[in-house]
């Protein structure tokens, strides 16, 4: 998974070659699992969102997320973003992810102050 498609081409060629490139009597093989294009988020939607997270005084920043997430599909047929809260130590998408309720509830603003925005009229671009 990455932002761009050669990056990764890129990663799947080093591993090959990492795994071609063994010390006499180590073998392997790689295989693909899963072949998923990058996709992109909506740019309305994410300045709608970002606009809502200065409005309720939520810190952010834009990131690229590694995991595959039902946005990716959603984004083929419709607008789509993601909002993020912190996790502990950084861990997601493992057994000790925690985010803290707090976190949460901000994070669940930002979403509601995004919906108003929209309905308003003044999200994704309207």
């Amino acid at each position: 998974r990455a932002p761009e498609r050669a990056a990764m081409q890129d990663f799947l060629a080093w591993v090959e070659a990492r795994v071609a490139d063994q010390p006499a009597g180590i073998t392997g093989t790689a295989r693909l699992l899963s072949d998923n294009q990058p996709m992109p988020m909506d740019a309305g939607l994410v300045g709608t969102l970002a606009a809502a997270a200065d409005r309720v005084g939520a810190s952010h920043c834009r990131m690229v997320s590694g995991a595959g997430h039902d946005a990716a599909f959603m984004a083929r047929i419709a607008p789509a973003a993601m909002v993020f809260v912190p996790c502990r130590a950084g861990r997601s998408h493992c057994p000790e992810e925690w985010a803290e309720p707090d976190a949460i509830a901000i994070g669940a603003e930002v979403m509601a102050e995004a919906v108003l925005a929209i309905d308003a009229g003044e999200g994704l671009g309207g």
